[in-house]
């Protein structure tokens, strides 16, 4: 390039063809990647950035018709904008979730069809009151500072159907209890027994998702929260407000009220005592008429546990063959430029990014000046660039060897060389002020940043390198893994780093599996505990686990 970065062909043409004759010009290529690369530093910066960005993907994607080329855009905003679009289109599912959710409870907390022992109503108020609670949860962890990111999103199809869970716990018990009792004992009643499976369950589910916390994906840990704070309010809710709401019901039924229709009578039906049996919900029914006698029979027995004894045979085999990828294409939607993008992308140039993946060493404050200190540096590049995953072709962007080179080729007699030759130790300064000054240096100013004090003392830069194609998961974390250990062994103090944008994902791959399989182990320990303590036989609980 003019500026002096080299070019990677590779990463920038595909199927390209030189025009030969002993030089480098391409000639023709399939296809060709353009990166425009914006200022930033400051928040109007930023806000122009994005603002260009915006404008850039509207004239690709909506005003301009290509008639010769095929173009497609991806820009830094890309991903955020396509995944909040993604959601937002979404949203019409929680209103059907909520809908069908009160549907079947309506049909199945009582009798269907009856006025008089129906519960529509009651299953109506139940999902307001889980709407207000996971509401309050919202709002209190949003007042403590929590972030609401994109996970939090799918929390509700979670709490919708724990919330209708605790309803059906509770009507269940209500049901059971002594109906020679007064409201007030039979409520009683019921919170002792059905109050203390839907606190087991509640508090299984929130030492789960504390233990869940303790990740280091900050997502998770965040959902963890809303999740847990989510939980404990139902909970909550339901041993106060739905007992209330059960009660009212139970008045209306003696004051002989329509059920939702208040305000009409319903008589108590005169029944005889086989069809005051067929009371019961419908679930009631099904599980006690035949669901329960089907399954205590021998040959359904059998069945049930050869279907059990296979499908787990089966999961442990299909556990060992999961991997760990990572993957844009499904944070978009299915309508999403990207998804072109990223097709077309992974086709011609191998990855969803459109070719190799920068990377750099960043060092700090050290004495650039110091025949050691160059020394390490080189050593530590040489190391880099030897690593498989980097590409050797395309060297590194080195300001500091350029440097010297400048340095070396200005005959300035106040610029002094060591003895072998190799580094320069004195006058580094103004020689590094003087390159930068050149059209060949000029390029590395992003990449050194100066004490804002004096201008001359090095804060922190950077060496940039390419890595080579990285195509999956596992490729991506060895690539990480290698280049951190390099520069783990570096005897610079402090120590240098390597960083790039996508080492984000990289890490995310590489801790993803262990800490999974750590959160889900002490969860299972602390619910075995739990359960132990409070259910009445705990081998049970050993077996279902």
């Amino acid at each position: 390039y003019p500026n002096g970065f080299a070019v990677g062909r590779d990463s920038v043409f595909n199927e390209f063809r030189l025009v030969g004759n002993g030089t480098n010009d391409v000639a023709e290529a399939r296809a060709f990647s353009m990166r425009y690369f914006m200022q930033s530093g400051t928040q109007q910066l930023e806000d122009e950035a994005f603002e260009m960005e915006s404008k850039m993907i509207e004239l690709i994607n909506d005003d301009f018709s290509f008639s010769v080329l095929d173009v497609h855009v991806y820009t830094f905003r890309s991903l955020d904008d396509e995944l909040a679009a993604a959601i937002g289109n979404d949203t019409y599912l929680f209103s059907i979730a909520f809908t069908v959710m009160i549907c079947f409870a309506s049909l199945s907390l009582g009798k269907p069809g009856s006025k008089h022992y129906g519960r529509v109503m009651v299953a109506n108020l139940d999902v307001f009151v889980i709407v207000f609670a996971s509401g309050a949860a919202y709002g209190l962890m949003l007042y403590a500072g929590i972030p609401f990111q994109s996970l939090v999103l799918v929390l509700p199809f979670l709490l919708i159907g724990i919330g209708i869970d605790n309803a059906y716990v509770m009507t269940a018990g209500f049901d059971r209890s002594d109906k020679s009792l007064p409201i007030e004992e039979r409520m009683y009643e019921t919170g002792f027994s059905s109050g203390m499976s839907i606190t087991v369950t509640t508090l299984t589910n929130v030492v789960a998702l504390l233990f869940g916390s303790m990740t280091k994906i900050q997502a998770v840990k965040w959902f963890c929260y809303y999740a847990v704070t989510s939980f404990f309010l139902i909970y909550v809710a339901h041993l106060t407000a739905f007992v209330a709401i059960l009660t009212l019901d139970f008045k209306r039924r003696q004051a002989e009220k329509a059920d939702c229709f208040v305000c009409c009578s319903a008589p108590k039906p005169v029944e005889d005592e086989k069809s005051e049996s067929d009371n019961r919900t419908m679930l009631q029914r099904f599980f006690a008429d035949i669901y329960t006698p089907l399954i205590l029979k021998p040959i359904p027995s059998l069945i049930i546990v050869l279907v059990f004894i296979a499908s787990a045979c089966l999961n442990a085999y299909l556990a060992t063959q999961i991997t760990t990828e990572f993957n844009l294409q499904i944070l978009v939607g299915d309508d999403s430029y990207l998804l072109e993008f990223f097709e077309v992308a992974t086709e011609l140039f191998g990855s969803n990014d459109g070719g190799r993946i920068p990377t750099a060493v960043y060092i700090g404050n050290v004495n650039y000046s110091s025949y050691e200190v160059q020394e390490e540096i080189d050593r530590l590049l040489d190391e880099i660039l030897a690593l498989p995953s980097i590409d050797e072709d395309l060297g590194a962007d080195d300001w500091l060897t350029d440097l010297r080179t400048f340095a070396n080729s200005s005959g300035n007699p106040a610029y002094v060389f060591s003895n072998d030759g190799k580094y320069l130790i004195g006058g580094f300064s103004a020689a590094l002020q003087a390159y930068l000054q050149q059209p060949d240096g000029v390029r590395y100013e992003d990449d050194i940043i100066f004490d804002p004090n004096d201008n001359t003392t090095i804060i922190y830069s950077r060496i940039g390198a390419q890595h080579n194609l990285l195509v999956t998961a596992a490729e991506q974390v060895d690539a990480l893994i290698e280049t951190q250990d390099v520069v783990e062994e570096s005897s610079l103090n402090p120590k240098p780093f390597v960083a790039s944008f996508t080492y984000q994902f990289y890490d995310l791959n590489r801790i993803i599996v262990p800490e999974t399989v750590q959160g889900l182990l002490f969860a299972l320990v602390a619910v075995l505990i739990i359960c132990s303590v409070m259910l009445v036989h705990p081998l049970s609980v050993f077996i279902c686990a």
